[in-house]
């Protein structure tokens, strides 16, 4: 048998580093060869690409080049257009002449002669001219120009820049100042003519003698009176119910009178401000504004639309005029089968129909008089429309719950949202005397028609 000698562990570590170190070297060398690959293939990358970039450079640069002898021979085929075409027109011009020869040569015949009568003319006119002015004030004129020449020139010499600009300055202000005085003298000649008065006038509302908005300002009494004629006549007819009297939040029992005046400005040494008038009873009112220097000459009640409360509605922010209440409760849907009947209640305006009821209510009782007033003078002939005058007082409780079931509001005679005012004792009388309708109607339960 073969014997095997006995290996050391020594001999046996040795050998495994041995490999182990020959691997190493294995593995390096490989990884050497593949960055030397690498390295070579990044390289012949690098080559092809930059033989690419020139490659496209040559073709640009070809491509620049043939775009450039394509432009150059544009050009000259378009220099070369041009030129025949002058030249063409040339020939036209030589072959227009050489045909109307005679004619262009009569018509510069006929030009130097109008030239030489024109000439000869103004010469006749100047010799006229100088014969009828006398030789001393030519003389004297001729120096006068010498010094304003000199001044000028001297003046140009000591300020160059600053003399242009404050000269140009100069004539526009003088043409302004001249065009606005010429302008002046033909309205004044024809304020003249027109036999106007002059003076500072003031068209503007007024409120217990104070002055407010302003509507025109004039120096002419015509222009002043023609807008204040437009404004009385505009207000008085497009106003419908006006309020009667304007109360303050802060103070309700206080009445403030609107008015349009015209005004004049005074001189409160000389004058003094005080007007005098006729109030609504044919009694002597004096008025004074409130500035010393301005007078009333006229003074015209300046109404103001009534507005009123009506259901699902904002009460503040969208209370109605009378014309609205005429479009939406009166004459909306008015026929035989919907008759309409209008009575007073307190501060409320009842429309009562076949179809429903709506109704208005005033900041006062004298608010839904006037409203009452209105309709009535408005639909007093038309027909299916009936006006019975003031609520029973045997009806007012069944209205009341009427209201209620429409407007949700709790006790009429308690809750403040009501707006339900008690009418005074002026208004009372007022509420005897409202005008009712005279055609026979079905009984609705009014003071003066008796109870339903």
């Amino acid at each position: 048998m073969r014997k095997y000698r006995a290996v050391l562990p020594e001999t046996i570590a040795r050998i495994k580093a041995r490999q182990e170190e020959a691997k190493k070297r294995k593995v390096k060398k490989e990884a050497e060869h593949k960055r030397e690959v690498a390295k070579r293939k990044r390289e012949r990358e690098k080559e092809l690409e930059k033989k690419r970039k020139k490659r496209e450079k040559q073709k640009q640069k070809e491509r620049e080049a043939r775009l450039i002898e394509k432009a150059k021979l544009r050009e000259k085929k378009k220099k070369e257009a041009k030129k025949r075409r002058k030249i063409a027109e040339r020939e036209r011009y030589k072959k227009y002449h050489e045909e109307n020869k005679e004619r262009i040569e009569e018509n510069k015949r006929l030009r130097i002669i109008r030239l030489k009568e024109a000439k000869l003319v103004s010469l006749a006119k100047r010799a006229y001219e100088k014969s009828l002015q006398q030789i001393e004030k030519e003389k004297q004129e001729k120096e006068e120009q010498k010094k304003i020449i000199a001044a000028e020139k001297r003046k140009a010499r000591n300020q160059r820049y600053h003399k242009k600009i404050m000269r140009k300055k100069r004539i526009s202000e003088s043409n302004r100042r001249y065009y606005d005085t010429h302008l002046r003298l033909k309205l004044l000649q024809k304020h003249i003519d027109e036999n106007d008065i002059p003076g500072h006038f003031i068209v503007a509302i007024a409120q217990d003698g104070v002055i407010g908005r302003i509507y025109k300002r004039s120096e002419w009494w015509n222009a002043a009176i023609a807008k204040y004629n437009e404004l009385v006549s505009k207000n008085h007819e497009t106003v419908m119910c006006p309020a009667e009297e304007i109360t303050s939040s802060s103070k309700p029992t206080m009445r403030t009178i609107r008015e349009i005046v015209l005004v004049k400005k005074i001189n409160p040494e000389v004058e003094d401000n005080i007007s005098v008038f006729r109030d609504e009873f044919g009694k002597t009112v004096t008025v004074r504004t409130n500035k010393e220097n301005w007078t009333i000459v006229l003074k015209e009640p300046w109404y103001v639309e009534e507005k009123f409360i009506v259901p699902n509605q904002n009460p503040r922010s969208s209370k109605k005029t009378a014309g609205w209440i005429c479009e939406n409760f009166i004459e909306n849907d008015l026929s035989i089968d919907n008759m309409k009947k209008v009575f007073l209640w307190q501060n409320y305006v009842i429309i009562d129909g076949d179809k429903g009821f709506e109704f208005a209510i005033g900041r006062t009782v004298r608010a839904a008089i006037n409203l009452y007033i209105t309709l009535f003078k408005k639909y007093e002939n038309t027909e299916y429309v009936y006006f019975i005058g003031e609520l029973h007082h045997s009806l007012v409780r069944k209205w009341g719950e009427k209201i209620r079931e429409k407007t949700g509001w709790e006790n009429l005679q308690r809750a403040k949202r009501t707006y339900l005012t008690k009418a005074s004792s002026s208004e009372e009388e007022m509420l005897k005397s409202i005008p009712t309708s005279s055609k026979s109607t079905r009984s609705t339960g009014s003071r003066k028609s008796g109870r339903s």
